[in-house]
């Protein structure tokens, strides 16, 4: 299926970044650095084939969705290479159908009924207000957890989504910036509290992330955790996404392009929008915008991201149809966690399937520094 395209703006129009020297560790002291590892041997990108395509060995299995004709009721198997709507054309009567994925499971008829409420730390309270404050500069105080999240959540571990060449640098907080966006935190909020109540009928695993557990003994990151008051009933945590500046405030402005979210690398639990625990995993979709006021600088969103009932994996070659028909078909589970680092030593990987599910709080504007200026 062919989903429509997005439109990116050219010059984000963030605040004037700033140079910010954080400390080195929570408790203000330098933290020894791990050996570098050198990189394994590369290995292709990891690719989906199209409908009746032979794979190659190289390649990720081949995930399909069947639905029927609206005009003539045909049974079409179609490729799933992206979610939101998307369309294709029936093989017997040509007509052209149109249908939408991302919504499994959840009954869209009661989201207009849920009232939504801000954070309460938000500058807009206002949910009626329209656009709200956009992009809302942060102070020392969160830009000092941000940096402690960066900091104890990274390590030293290099993956092929990095590419050949790339090494695993650390990262310097430069600026940081709150996205209050009135439309998109709407949809976000509705979601949550939809999964909240099917939480209270069903019973699911509750999972936690390095995102909160790797920073307890970080003052700053602590209480910003603790002023999320985040949803652990229905697995909410913050989670990392990397991109680049110029991407990080389209993302913002009008959420994830879903059908586009695992393009910067292979996609091997199924197209969705990949986040990970681990600042170092998410650095490595990251991109630097080599022109204008961001020049030299990359971007990693900080995101609000309700899992609810979690599919998860520490297979080394998943059943990638499975896991995406238990959420798009079956309706049972609402995300995966691919655990590779149980399985390959590597990182977790939390995948969601509805653009609705993950909300782009912050916006982190960094540099790559060498691991023993740290």
């Amino acid at each position: 299926p062919k989903s429509k395209p997005s439109t990116s703006p050219t010059a984000p129009p963030f605040a004037h970044a700033h140079r910010h020297f954080p400390s080195m560790g929570c408790n203000g002291s330098m933290q020894e650095a791990e050996p570098y590892q050198a990189p394994p041997a590369y290995n292709p990108q990891v690719r989906l084939a199209p409908v009746g395509a032979a794979a190659s060995p190289t390649q990720a299995p081949q995930i399909t969705i069947q639905v029927a004709c609206g005009n003539c009721r045909t049974q079409v198997t179609v490729a799933l290479t992206g979610l939101g709507l998307c369309q294709y054309e029936c093989p017997t009567c040509n007509a052209t159908n149109e249908f939408r994925i991302g919504d499994g499971g959840k009954d869209l008829t009661q989201m207009d009924e849920i009232e939504v409420v801000a954070p309460s730390y938000w500058e807009t309270q206002n949910m009626q207000s329209g656009a709200g404050r956009g992009l809302v500069p942060e102070g020392r105080q969160v830009i000092n957890a941000m940096q402690q999240l960066l900091d104890q959540t990274w390590k030293n571990q290099w993956t092929r989504d990095r590419g050949k060449d790339g090494k695993v640098l650390k990262f310097e907080v430069v600026m940081v910036q709150r996205n209050e966006n009135v439309k998109v935190w709407t949809q976000y909020y509705r979601t949550r509290e939809l999964l909240a109540q099917k939480a209270a009928q069903e019973e699911w695993a509750t999972y936690t992330s390095k995102t909160e557990t790797e920073v307890q003994d970080c003052l700053e990151a602590k209480a910003f955790l603790d002023k999320a008051n985040l949803n652990k009933d229905v697995n909410e945590f913050y989670l990392f996404h990397g991109t680049r500046p110029t991407a990080a405030r389209a993302i913002c402005d009008n959420d994830f392009l879903i059908n586009m979210a695992g393009s910067n690398a292979g996609t091997l639990y199924g197209p969705g929008i990949y986040l990970a625990e681990a600042s170092s995993k998410s650095d490595e979709y990251s991109g630097e915008d080599t022109a204008g006021i961001f020049q030299g600088l990359y971007a990693m969103l900080v995101c609000r991201v309700t899992c609810g009932n979690i599919n998860y994996t520490d297979e080394v070659a998943p059943d990638v149809q499975g896991l995406v028909d238990s959420i798009l078909k079956v309706g049972s589970h609402h995300a995966v966690l691919g655990d590779r680092e149980k399985c390959r030593g590597t990182y977790k990987e939390f995948i969601v399937f509805d653009e609705k599910q993950a909300y782009p709080e912050y916006v982190i504007l960094y540099r790559r520094v060498p691991i023993d200026s740290r």
